[in-house]
């Protein structure tokens, strides 16, 4: 059986991991994720480098505007710059919390 621990929380969602499972389950708005240790950091990468490519942009910061391809076919994530940079954050915050986790374990 699952057994999740709490890794990060915002205003926009929280980001768990399942020790026996060895996935995280992301929620973000009305978006649900479940992914490997790889997929997560993947996504990440990705995000950051949309972020960093359009944080100066003169486009309304709250805006959704920016399209993340999926592996569904016909399925795009739709986010505003703003959102992007919660994501950013929630997913930074579990990274730390996760590494302390796998350090106080040993």
């Amino acid at each position: 059986m699952c057994q999740h621990t709490t890794l990060a929380k915002n205003s926009d969602g929280f980001v768990l991991w399942c020790k026996e499972c060895l996935v995280y389950r992301m929620h973000f708005n009305s978006i649900v994720m479940v992914l490997d240790v790889k997929g997560l950091e993947t996504f990440k990468s990705n995000l950051c480098n949309c972020y960093q490519e359009n944080r100066f942009s003169q486009i309304d910061r709250a805006q959704k505007h920016l399209f993340f391809k999926t592996q569904v076919e016909g399925l795009q994530l739709f986010f505003s710059i703003n959102d992007v940079g919660s994501l950013l954050a929630l997913l930074q915050e579990a990274a730390l919390s996760y590494s302390e986790l796998n350090y106080s374990a040993s």
